[in-house]
């Protein structure tokens, strides 16, 4: 039986998230940083796809590349912003700047988890556009427009998340693996129905 590479992908991007609520002991803002990272560095891709779709396409007007990737920024911003609010409606005693700093410096196998986590999350997400979009050759058929709409997509999907924690933590806080497990949850079943993954 053949093991599909979607649903291998799929298992192993909510693997480290798992691993690292039961083993690692990280907390729901560390898994949080962990996606942010991801987030950040698709955002990245998303340039690296406009680039190559434009440049096969042969075309000269980049205004819809730009405001695209202005809106998805301003997006990316807010999708930010309000995990925060989220996270100080299920914590208000956090402290961000010091849950950063620990997630930056956190130890590993003697190794501060910082300097290893981002290049992998980096080279993970090149690697896949390597694999998806340039050896597959979909800059010949991908437009700009669709491929910035199911990345802005996908954005509001984790937006909408995002509110619905806030108000339903308004009357009730769950148990931190409720949300991670609703987070991991979320983002398979989205890659699975919606995602190119």
């Amino acid at each position: 039986m053949r093991l599909n590479r979607k649903h291998f992908l799929l298992f192993s991007e909510a693997l480290i998230p798992v691993l690292g609520f039961f083993f690692w002991n990280w907390g729901l803002y560390f898994i949080l940083l962990f996606y942010f990272i991801d987030v950040l560095a698709q955002e990245v891709i998303m340039h690296l796809k406009s680039k190559k779709i434009t440049k096969t396409h042969n075309i000269k007007d980049n205004k819809e590349w730009f405001f695209s990737g202005a809106l998805s920024l301003f997006t990316v911003f807010a999708m930010i912003t309000l995990i925060h609010v989220a996270m100080y409606s299920i914590e208000p005693s956090i402290d961000f700047i010091k849950q950063i700093k620990l997630f930056w410096t956190y130890e590993e196998m003697g190794m501060q988890q910082g300097y290893l986590l981002i290049p992998l999350v980096v080279f993970a997400a090149y690697s896949q556009y390597r694999m998806d979009f340039l050896m597959m050759r979909k800059d010949r058929v991908a437009e700009l427009n669709i491929e910035w709409k199911k990345h802005l997509r996908a954005l509001l999907v984790i937006i909408g998340f995002t509110g619905i924690v806030i108000g339903l933590s308004q009357f009730i806080v769950l148990a931190e693996i409720v949300y991670v497990l609703g987070i991991v949850g979320l983002i398979a079943a989205y890659n699975l129905l919606v995602g190119e993954k």
